[in-house]
């Protein structure tokens, strides 16, 4: 949904995305424009032309067809600045918008039946659904509401990774195993065996739950990203990445220790070292999407993306992350970078920004996700309702995520939300 895992609920660590919806993640319960054939069907109403900005961008069509997909064929803050009034006549673009993480233990709909609970989420303005797909009677009556209802698949992430494949445990250039941070342990992408068993449990999940998408989570090389001066390890310098590296690009490893044969591949081979870790992502995330359009052709395929820029951290974002947005646009259909801004400790402005970027890198629809938490320091109402101004008036983005539920249900808020998701003006 950095480290994504600062900021998750209140009661403990909050992982890279409410880990407790996170589907087998081994944590806890559970062509190139196609989405340009997605239509937009929560309400036919003209929408006015967007103003291009001085950088002309490409951008996917539209945002997610409503009601259920294809069923599976297998078994610091600043004063807040309130958007203008729509002036007389202005169309209002329909922007997606949902509070991620619904469950039906949150205290607003407890005792409610499932489509009660369904009717709830629209009062406050949600248009898709992040959360409850276990339940088969909610998502019956999500879809008999004309939504769509979306899980979240972690990638490579879990400790007991580490415990069941050893070599999953990624190196670092310094020769050392990777240390886990807090509640985060990051897993070596390149592990096959990690790579087939994360594909065959994403099958089960589109399989079992009448889904309308998945959004991939960890879906990186190993960092905890979310906080202010996030560690950020260079893997994996273990034995068997090194010879899958060596045998795909032909260059050959140097002799010597660990910490010296990783010095020397970054000094001699850093470009080539970059591009092949990428690739480690964006084959698996190529073949996700196979699996989830086998399945279920309808389907949506998000990513919950690291908010890096190429110009953050000295292109960590490819050097670290392994995440490159412009490969990715050719497998998926909807970004959402995780733009915490309070937690990464950047101004409520980057929200735009990282938004701009990774649209016109993917040239896909991004649908930025913020916080509501209160991580690592309180988050006013008004700081809130900024950031939501911010990723909804974006021309960049068609639509807006809040992480999470919880985060948004005091009082203040949720009238935040209640207000902002009523209809974004486009001039």
């Amino acid at each position: 949904m950095g480290n994504m895992g600062t900021g998750r609920g209140s009661d403990g660590p909050l992982p890279e995305r409410l880990i407790s919806l996170v589907v087998d993640a081994r944590l806890g319960p559970a062509a190139m424009h196609g989405l340009d054939k997605i239509t937009l069907a929560l309400e036919e109403k003209p929408i006015a032309e967007k103003p291009q900005s001085s950088e002309k961008r490409t951008k996917g069509t539209a945002l997610a067809t409503c009601g259920p997909a294809t069923p599976a064929t297998s078994a610091g803050e600043a004063v807040e600045e309130k958007p203008k009034a729509p002036k007389e006549g202005t169309k209002v673009a329909i922007k997606v918008k949902s509070l991620y993480g619904f469950s039906p233990n949150l205290a607003p709909f407890v005792g409610k039946s499932p489509a009660e609970q369904v009717a709830l989420l629209q009062e406050w303005g949600n248009t898709v659904v992040f959360g409850g797909y276990q339940d088969h009677a909610f998502v019956e009556a999500v879809h008999a509401a004309e939504m769509r209802i979306y899980a979240e698949f972690g990638c490579f992430v879990g400790a007991d990774w580490w415990e069941m494949v050893r070599a999953s445990r990624p190196v670092t250039a310094e020769g050392q195993p990777l240390e886990k941070e807090g509640w985060y342990c990051g897993v070596n992408p390149a592990t096959p065996q990690v790579r087939q068993e994360r594909l065959q449990a994403l099958e089960k999940l589109v399989t079992d739950y009448a889904i309308d998408g998945v959004w991939l989570d960890f879906i990186r090389w190993p960092c905890h990203w979310g906080v202010h001066d996030p560690y950020m390890p260079h893997t994996s310098f273990d034995s068997d990445t090194l010879a899958r590296f060596s045998q795909d690009t032909g260059i050959a490893m140097s002799s010597g220790g660990t910490a010296t044969v990783a010095r020397t591949l970054l000094d001699r081979h850093g470009a080539e070292w970059t591009a092949w870790r990428c690739e480690q992502i964006t084959s698996w995330v190529a073949e996700a999407k196979g699996v989830l359009k086998r399945l279920r052709p309808n389907g949506i395929l998000g990513l919950f993306g690291v908010p890096w820029r190429l110009s953050d951290y000295d292109g960590a974002i490819l050097k670290i992350i392994g995440q490159d947005y412009s490969a990715l646009g050719q497998h998926v259909d909807v970004f959402s970078p995780m733009v915490y801004h309070l937690m990464c400790g950047f101004p409520p402005g980057w929200i735009g920004e990282v938004t701009e970027e990774i649209q016109a890198l993917s040239g896909k629809p991004v649908w930025p996700i913020i916080q509501s938490v209160d991580k690592p320091t309180p988050l006013s109402a008004e700081g809130y309702a900024q950031a939501l101004d911010i990723a909804l008036q974006s021309a960049a983005s068609d639509g807006v995520l809040v992480f999470t539920m919880k985060g948004a249900l005091d009082e203040a808020k949720l009238a935040v939300t209640r207000e902002r998701f009523g209809g974004t003006a486009i001039e």
